[in-house]
């Protein structure tokens, strides 16, 4: 819209940062990461109302698919099931550095690193022990900042080499089929 207004807030309410959102499969609950994650119904948005929280790594990323979010927290990986808004609960997590944001399709989260390694892909499939999945030699230059994924593409922006789109229909060798420099 050209003109958009706010209709509801809900402040910080136990987050002293909030750094990224995600939509659940239920339309009327969203997710909020920072410092904490938090579960909110958003049923009423003039009211929002948190409804549980789990103090997790401070982070920058969250994602969400099937009652489990997906947190790139300031030291790897963490899964938590929020089946239960109320008392969501950390159920894994899987060692990184610096992953900055997350993104699931299936049996596997793409993960956008800051330094050293600045793609990672982790296998899902079992939820109480993600692994890292060995992409070979796969290291595109730069810094990952933000993922997507689509139809057997992951889509990374990464500040220091523009946007790449990366083929990981074969997760275990995964592809540059475009980049895009930013000047």
């Amino acid at each position: 819209p050209e003109n958009p207004e706010e209709i509801g807030h809900l402040g910080s309410e136990g987050a002293d940062n909030v750094w990224d959102v995600s939509i659940t499969d239920d339309p009327n609950i969203v997710v909020d990461y920072g410092d904490v994650l938090r579960v909110i119904d958003v049923s009423n948005p003039e009211n929002p109302e948190l409804l549980g929280f789990l103090n997790s790594r401070s982070g920058n990323g969250v994602t969400v698919r099937e009652n489990i979010a997906y947190l790139a927290t300031s030291s790897g990986l963490q899964l938590v099931d929020i089946s239960n808004p109320q008392e969501p609960i950390s159920i894994s997590f899987c060692q990184l550095r610096y992953p900055k944001n997350v993104t699931v399709n299936d049996d596997f989260a793409y993960v956008a690193n800051r330094e050293i390694g600045n793609f990672k892909i982790i296998d899902i499939s079992d939820p109480e022990n993600p692994e890292e999945v060995d992409i070979g030699n796969y290291d595109p230059p730069g810094t990952g900042y933000d993922v997507f994924y689509r139809n057997g593409f992951v889509f990374m922006a990464n500040r220091d080499a523009g946007l790449f789109v990366i083929d990981v229909t074969d997760p275990g060798n995964p592809v540059d089929v475009g980049v895009f420099d930013t000047p």
